[in-house]
């Protein structure tokens, strides 16, 4: 009924079409019918509950035009609503501060309000506190100011219900100074009053590890000694003091705080030889093996027997000098079913951008990987699964420097930066917190 009406009414027909179904449901015969076929529709699914916003999340992903029209499966476009598109997009256009025009009008839904520098109506700002700032009321948006966020999950996390998502947002969007504005007439009505699912209980998220194994300092010991290496121009592996993990924890670290209800980081240090110089602190792991880059196959079994002893569902073991996108990272484990993932080189999930284990493929580890099977821990992970009969699921999202191996080669670049991106590596400490820097600057900016 509401696509129906949709297209019914609109004066702009949209280029594509994407439903996104919160759970198990198969795609509606209805949608198979010639004339939907021709409107390029998408249907996605997330196979089970996962709440409002991760479903806005990985539906958003999907878009590639310059507006989103938002619009829930319970509403209905009335007769008589005009060039409505239109006029939204002249307002988006014209006004970098409104983030969204609402179609409800004056319904009750929202208090409206003048403003002198509008010659439209706003929605009245921190009505009871926290509203004016979004509604995921049907309107059109900028995709470009959903991107300045990131994700909506990556500052509100996901798994919620009832309104205390959309609150958060609001209210951290009237503060970056975005407003809603209103066409001013009722385009269309809610039609799901008393039938909304937003007050039912999700099913809980799944427990994850983010491992980082770490050192107290370099010692790649001589055999894997690299000075003013020829092929990449510059240092790698040389022994010394390890700043990376401290960058880690300045940078992407802070970005599990939204999700630290289901996901926990832990840096995984081995034993030098004069034994642990401090306390251990509450975001680490002193593990019994050595803290030698040689010694990092067992150092991955210790974070796999940490898993299967600590009820996690999933680890994402990264190394320190890796760059993650936390909210894209959540999704990409919450949408795909895998024992064993990351970026696919012949039968191994590359180490350095990171790699996916479930809790089976720990256990697996676990119990069969305490021999090392090769120096590099990644290639002993990839061939302790291949013998139960595991292959890595590709991830592009995972980039990796190549050929350069450092991932800005000439210093950090934001050129280089792209939206598929969910990992990247290698980067020295500093472009780490220049990429992070760089990441926040672009978020909650009215303009």
């Amino acid at each position: 009924m509401t696509l129906e009406s949709y297209f019914a009414r609109v004066d702009q027909p949209p280029r594509e079409v994407i439903v996104i179904e919160d759970g198990p449901a198969e795609k509606p015969a209805f949608l198979e019918d010639f004339i939907w076929r021709q409107r390029s529709l998408k249907w996605m699914s997330n196979g089970e509950r996962r709440g409002q916003i991760f479903s806005i999340d990985r539906a958003y992903r999907e878009v590639n035009t310059e507006f989103i029209m938002h619009c829930e499966d319970d509403w209905l476009f009335e007769r008589g609503a005009g060039e409505f598109v239109r006029e939204s997009k002249a307002i988006l256009g014209e006004y970098p501060e409104i983030l969204q025009v609402s179609l409800r009008g004056d319904t009750g839904w929202h208090p409206l309000v003048k403003v002198p520098r509008f010659p439209f109506l706003i929605a009245t700002p921190y009505w009871r506190g926290v509203w004016g700032g979004i509604a995921f009321n049907p309107g059109l948006r900028r995709v470009s100011d959903y991107k300045k966020l990131g994700t909506y999950g990556a500052h509100v996390s996901f798994g919620q219900t009832g309104l205390q998502h959309e609150e958060a947002l609001s209210r951290l969007l009237l503060d970056a100074g975005y407003r809603i504005a209103d066409l001013g007439r009722a385009i269309c009505v809610h039609i799901g009053g008393g039938r909304s699912r937003a007050v039912e209980k999700l099913p809980p998220l799944p427990k994850i590890l983010i491992a980082v194994p770490t050192c107290w300092t370099f010692d790649y010991e001589e055999k894997w000694e690299h000075r003013g290496n020829p092929e990449y121009g510059k240092d790698m592996h040389v022994s010394g003091p390890n700043e990376q993990t401290q960058a880690v924890r300045e940078t992407w670290g802070q970005d599990i705080a939204p999700f630290q209800e289901h996901v926990t980081l832990k840096f995984f240090y081995g034993k030098p030889p004069g034994g642990y110089p401090r306390a251990q602190l509450p975001d680490e792991v002193f593990l019994d093996c050595p803290d030698s880059y040689g010694s990092l196959p067992l150092k991955t079994v210790g974070v796999c027997d940490y898993v299967v002893g600590n009820g996690y569902r999933y680890v994402a073991k990264f190394d320190t000098d890796s760059a993650v996108y936390i909210d894209k990272l959540l999704m990409e484990i919450m949408e795909n079913k895998f024992d064993y993932a990351g970026f696919r080189h012949s039968e191994v999930a590359s180490g350095g951008p990171g790699y996916l284990l479930s809790d089976h493929a720990c256990q697996i580890v676990s119990t069969h990987g305490r021999t090392p099977r090769h120096w590099a821990e990644d290639v002993h992970v990839s061939r302790v699964l291949a013998d139960a009969g595991i292959q890595p699921l590709m991830l592009p999202g995972h980039k990796s420097g190549m050929s350069a191996h450092f991932f800005f080669p000439q210093g950090f670049d934001p050129s280089k930066l792209t939206d598929d991106i969910v990992t990247m590596h290698a980067l020295f400490p500093k472009d780490l917190r220049a990429w992070h820097a760089y990441t926040k600057s672009r978020e909650l900016v009215a303009a």
